[in-house]
């Protein structure tokens, strides 16, 4: 519950992005500031465990602490994406970002255990939160701001010479916004779940120990971000549309293999393969979810639409990981989690025809009020 209320408060953090920005003075300064409350929040999250209070644990470390994340996330990957259309390769900045996650995450699911094991979980969360804002400032201290756009980006099927900048009022306007903000809502349900639970899940449904627990989810993460970096180099070279309709087939075969032969399986080494497959396309698809912003919108109006787009990644991060759980608690829990899979398969083939209905925006059209269609082309 806690890990799915920070995931949709930082869904939702995403829209006071830009007023944060303004007030700030600038991403850099935005980064410093908030860089700095990591360690107070996850002082505040140590303190509410200390007195076992759980509205402490979710007013007080969990709600804000997924608006300070939606923040930093934001302000970094936008200014990756600034770095990357400059240099024209947009996918591997986003990946160098995935990766980075990818292998903290992997380092962290190995140390955390050892860590609880030894010091306690109010010590695991102070650590973790000065980790964090260590790394972060550490960050800024190299960061260098991107040279501005020589010129502005090339929007395809548009002649206009300068788009037009969107404020929300545009955005919600264009048929293309909804349809994104479901597929990713859908496309995402699944993998959160998956991502969150998976540690619970080994244990509850294979009863291995809590070290061979870590070590899957480390799998896991490890495949989610060398899978990021990699399909981000891909996506700078390749159409996202094919990929995209991969990432989804891939998805749907294996998330219904896992649903078909888990009341079969012997042990945990194919639920793990299965799993890792699952995660490098989730992470695939949640990574260049900024690179087709970009390529719907254009690298001059993409942040937008990005930042509205966020509540709809906070609600499947707190759907994926409640209805996994749910399925967790069922009396048998084996067919319970088996229909859990069958679900997401079937969400996942609906993502496929989704993603077929995307197009860019044709600036020409949005100028003369003329209706954008839904086919990308």
């Amino acid at each position: 519950m806690v890990g799915g209320i920070l995931l949709l408060s930082a869904g939702l953090g995403g829209l006071v992005h830009g007023k944060l920005l303004a007030l700030a003075g600038g991403s850099k300064q935005l980064l410093f500031w908030l860089s700095l409350l990591i360690p107070f929040l996850f002082g505040v999250g140590a303190v509410a465990c200390y007195l076992e209070q759980f509205w402490l644990m979710m007013l007080g470390f969990a709600i804000p602490t997924g608006l300070v994340f939606a923040n930093v996330f934001m302000a970094s990957v936008i200014y990756l994406l600034r770095w990357g259309s400059v240099a024209g390769r947009v996918g591997f900045s986003t990946g160098v970002y995935g990766i980075y996650f990818g292998v903290w995450g992997a380092f962290y699911s190995i140390i955390a255990p050892l860590i609880l094991d030894s010091l306690g979980l109010i010590w695991l969360l102070g650590l973790t939160g000065f980790c964090l804002a260590g790394t972060q400032l550490l960050n800024l201290r190299f960061v260098i701001d991107p040279p501005p756009l020589s010129k502005p980006a090339k929007t395809p099927h548009a002649s206009v010479a300068k788009p037009p900048q969107l404020t929300p009022r545009d955005v919600v306007r264009i048929p293309t916004f909804w349809i994104v903000a479901l597929f990713f809502f859908l496309f995402l349900t699944p993998g959160f779940g998956i991502k969150i639970v998976v540690t619970a899940f080994t244990g509850q449904v294979f009863q291995v120990s809590q070290s061979t627990s870590a070590i899957i989810a480390a799998a896991f993460l490890i495949s989610y971000g060398v899978s990021r970096l990699g399909f981000g180099i891909l996506s700078d070279k390749l159409r996202v549309k094919p990929m995209y309709l991969m990432f989804s087939a891939i998805q749907v075969i294996t998330l219904l293999a896992t649903a078909i032969m888990l009341p079969f399986f012997d042990g945990v080494l194919m639920f793990a393969v299965l799993m890792c497959i699952t995660g490098a396309m989730f992470a695939a698809g949640k990574y260049l979810w900024r690179v087709v912003m970009v390529r719907i919108y254009g690298a001059e109006n993409f942040h937008v639409p990005m930042a509205m787009t966020e509540p709809f990644y906070g609600i499947a991060g707190f759907v994926g990981p409640l209805t996994l759980t749910w399925a967790l608690r069922a009396t048998d829990v084996v067919s319970a989690a088996s229909y859990w899979f069958y679900a997401a398969s079937a969400v996942l083939a609906v993502c496929a025809v989704l993603f077929h209905l995307l197009r860019r925006v044709n600036y020409d059209k949005f100028v003369a009020h003329e209706n954008q269609g839904v086919q990308w082309t």
